[in-house]
């Protein structure tokens, strides 16, 4: 009798369990249906019991996305809910803050939508009050990338919060204590809208307080640790304001290498004159930091004075091969700054008379950057150094490749007898050059194809590459029988196209008379995958 007493309570005891499980997933389901409410207060009242209860995102989980996209509407309702109030103990929770905390959960899941949604509430918190304002700030530096860029599009995006002053001084003060809020609260503050918007007049003084500020026990310290100094010198330089330059060159004079290093790229970034001196300096010291002369390189490309544009000339000699990569792309920044945009004139004829240098690596790093500008007017010097034989073989192919640019029909008769040139790298690359060039090289190439000689072999080749709108020429020279050496070519040409509409002109080919015509325009139908003719 005892025993099975014991059996009922058992019994009891599960049945009650049962119950107490099914009662609570009934009002969590409950819940999550009222998130959907179009009452607002019912969407913050249910919020705030899941949130409270930490069964938010579990109770969210596995539901649909427009379920989803729901909780993000009641997350924002909790965070403007006036009437949800912290608490006045210690450690009290902030529910309010959670909400925003919450909605970053939702900047990481699958569905487009409801990520969007999660953005879309953020915008709308009210950030007045000082709870949300912070959990956004938090938001920046978290570490989940989703996360972080979700809250850099809340900031930053047209319809976004922006650089209310608030907010710019509670992230510069989460820079100054948090690592992994400096690079992307950086790129936040340095972002167009930010800078736009007059940013620069709340974050830099801050900014350089941070970098500059001494230990009151001690004036000979800092009173920030280095990181903090590096991630003030990184942003200031991100913002691209004027006034942050002296205080980045007085950094140079007393700080650590690592936020000397720092200082030297945001000067490079603010590209003033103002700075010319300190980067032209780093340009030229050989021992200074190798990252830091690479970002002064850069620099002094934005500037394009007199000054800079020799300085980087002269680096062209610089035993580091890095060093001179980098010039060259300043170079090349300075003589045409947008990609579609005019050359300068000013960079443009100094490259030109670098080429006339007694350095062969001055000489050598004026024709690559020449090859980035591509520039009509280098044409002349371009093609002496080339023709040049005595000229180093490096130096003549950095040439050759300079004028092979979109439309420069001025360089293909000086290009084409360099497809026949002694040296058979100067060959390949006057090749390229001509392909790069495009239609206007059609027609040389076409004639040297007719010749049969040597050179024919790279003319077919830079045809070919050329592509579909090189087919009508080579249609017409595969047609024309009267000269069987250029329909071979034609023919090599059509087949390494490797396009289908190559195919009829070497079927055509493919009947020639000719046994060489017709053997070789069999053999390109094969690896064209197409039918021989019969």
């Amino acid at each position: 009798m005892k025993r099975y007493l014991n059996y009922l309570i058992f019994a009891v005891v599960v049945l009650i369990v049962v119950g107490i499980a099914l009662n609570h997933t009934r009002s969590v389901r409950t819940l999550v249906e009222t998130m959907g409410s179009s009452d607002s207060a019912a969407r913050s009242r249910a919020a705030l019991e899941l949130v409270k209860s930490e069964q938010f995102s579990d109770s969210i989980t596995g539901e649909t996305p427009e379920t989803r996209v729901h909780a993000a509407d009641a997350l924002l309702s909790l965070a403007n809910d006036p009437t949800v109030v912290k608490g006045t103990e210690k450690d009290a929770p902030d529910y309010r803050a959670q909400a925003v905390k919450q909605c970053f959960g939702l900047l990481k899941d699958t569905e487009k939508k409801v990520r969007e949604a999660g953005v879309t509430a953020l915008k709308k918190v009210d950030y007045s009050y000082s709870g949300n304002l912070s959990s956004l700030v938090d938001g920046v530096g978290d570490g989940d990338a989703y996360v972080r860029k979700g809250v850099a599009r809340v900031l930053t995006e047209p319809d976004g919060i922006g650089p209310k002053k608030a907010f710019v001084e509670a992230l510069v003060d989460k820079m100054r204590a948090d690592g992994g809020t400096r690079g992307p609260g950086g790129d936040v503050l340095g972002s167009a809208r930010f800078v736009k918007e007059g940013v620069a007049d709340i974050a830099v003084p801050k900014l350089l307080t941070v970098m500059t500020e001494k230990d009151p026990k001690d004036a000979t310290k800092f009173k920030n640790d280095e990181g903090a100094r590096s991630g003030a010198a990184e942003a200031l330089g991100k913002i691209g304001d004027a006034r942050a330059v002296q205080p980045l060159i007085d950094t140079l004079k007393t700080d650590t290498p690592t936020v000397q290093r720092v200082a030297i790229g945001s000067i490079a970034l603010i590209a003033d004159k103002s700075g010319e001196a300190a980067l032209i300096q780093a340009v030229k010291d050989k021992n200074a930091d190798h990252e830091a002369r690479l970002q002064a390189a850069a620099g002094l490309g934005k500037l394009a004075s007199p000054d800079a544009i020799a300085t980087l000339i002269a680096s062209f000699d610089d035993p580091d091969l890095k060093m001179r990569s980098a010039s060259v792309a300043a170079l090349a920044h300075a003589g045409r700054p947008a990609l579609n945009g005019p050359s300068q004139p000013q960079p443009l004829n100094a490259l030109i008379a670098a080429l006339a240098s007694s350095s062969e690596n001055i000489r050598t790093g004026a024709a690559n950057a020449l090859a980035r500008i591509a520039a009509p007017e280098a044409n002349a010097a371009l093609i002496a150094t080339f023709k040049n034989e005595r000229n180093d073989p490096e130096l003549r192919m950095a040439a050759v490749t300079a004028l092979g640019f979109s439309h420069n029909s001025q360089a293909v008769v000086s290009l084409i007898p360099a497809l026949s040139d002694k040296d058979g790298d100067v060959r390949d690359v006057a090749r390229d050059a001509l392909v790069q060039i495009g239609p206007e090289a059609t027609d040389a190439l076409i004639a040297v194809m007719r010749t049969g000689r040597t050179d024919a072999f790279y003319a077919a080749q830079a045809v070919s590459q050329q592509g579909t709108p090189a087919l009508d020429a080579l249609t017409k020279l595969a047609a024309d029988s009267a000269h069987p050496v250029g329909q071979r070519w034609a023919a090599v040409a059509l087949g390494d196209m490797g396009v289908a509409d190559a195919g009829k002109p070497l079927q055509e080919l493919a009947k020639s008379s000719d046994p060489d015509v017709a053997y070789v325009a069999q053999s390109q139908l094969a690896r064209l995958g197409q039918p021989q003719a019969h």
